[in-house]
């Protein structure tokens, strides 16, 4: 799921980034970032229960074919592309 969609769809549950790393014990910025590339297990699972769906489908490239999740950094080559084309 594209970054911005999900940082959607979490605002029209009521959940911010700050409410959610005040849920997880994160800062903000920790949050950002594993909202983006879902570098955080206890985050996808908490996302997963918010948006009522697999964390495999918000994060494909974490969970690799063999059904095993990927540890540590995943392949940036495969997250999303979030910057935004100047004109």
């Amino acid at each position: 799921m594209h970054p911005d969609r999900l940082n959607c769809e979490l605002r029209i549950r009521g959940y911010s980034h700050r409410r959610i790393a005040e849920e997880l014990g994160l800062t903000r910025g920790a949050v950002s970032t594993a909202l983006r590339t879902g570098s955080s297990p206890a985050l996808r699972e908490l996302v997963g229960r918010l948006l009522t769906c697999d964390p495999r489908d918000i994060w494909p490239y974490r969970y690799p074919p063999t059904g095993t999740e990927l540890e540590g950094k995943p392949d940036i080559s495969k997250v999303p592309d979030t910057s935004i084309a100047e004109s």
